[in-house]
């Protein structure tokens, strides 16, 4: 009974930890006990079973982030929905490098007039940042802009990421202005020529009932 109890046991955790979490607080508690000359076993377990680790929060030690990265070893997928700072390219790098065919989720950024950005230029400082990224797979964007200057550059980090597969566009407004219509009061420019070749899903969802809302160059 107790042989078959540990056989359980054994398969049972590489299931409960292939899906984790990883916050500022959390990763405090893990150096901590990497101070205390100890390794947690939650911090164990992450390095040898997570495949798909979701990162969200404010504060990080970035420096331990990345070497708890680097230590992984079945990471697939990473989920990153903290966007009260950039991600750091160290850290980009560390998953590039260690994990190459490891699939990053940019989630729920916000671009534009949102309360989340003490100013509307922080949302592309953010985008920005992840220009030219091999890794990033799916890009869900919550777009408040109005301006073709800024929704212009939305599109030229897009079209930089190479491997871009699933691009989620939501205008998060409940009412807009009609002033603009040329363009589509949220058109992300696209021309002749531009291309995202290996985007195989494109969603665009607004709450407004206004056919002339979806941008005029999809």
């Amino acid at each position: 009974m107790c042989l078959v109890g540990k056989q359980f046991f054994h398969l049972e955790v590489p299931i409960l930890h292939r899906t984790a979490v990883i916050t500022p607080e959390k990763l405090r508690k893990h150096t901590c006990s990497e101070m205390d000359g100890l390794r947690s076993n939650l911090r164990r377990r992450i390095v040898d079973f997570a495949r798909d680790l979701t990162i969200r929060g404010s504060g990080f030690d970035w420096e331990f982030l990345e070497k708890l990265l680097a230590e992984m070893k079945q990471l697939d997928i990473v989920h990153w929905s903290s966007w009260e700072e950039s991600i750091p390219k160290t850290v980009l790098d560390c998953l590039s490098t260690n994990h190459p065919e490891c699939a990053i989720y940019i989630e729920n950024l916000e671009l534009g007039d949102t309360p989340y950005m003490t100013s509307p230029r922080d949302g592309l400082s953010l985008l920005d940042d992840l220009s030219g990224c091999k890794s990033i797979r799916f890009i869900e964007l919550n777009i408040d802009y109005n301006e073709r200057e800024s929704t212009g550059r939305i599109k030229e980090v897009l079209m930089s990421c190479p491997n871009l597969e699933i691009l989620h566009l939501r205008d998060p407004s409940a009412t807009y202005s009609m002033d603009s219509l040329e363009h589509g009061t949220h058109d992300i420019c696209v021309e002749v020529g531009n291309q995202l070749p290996r985007v195989r899903e494109l969603v665009y969802e607004s709450h407004s009932k206004h056919r002339t809302l979806i941008p005029n160059s999809f």
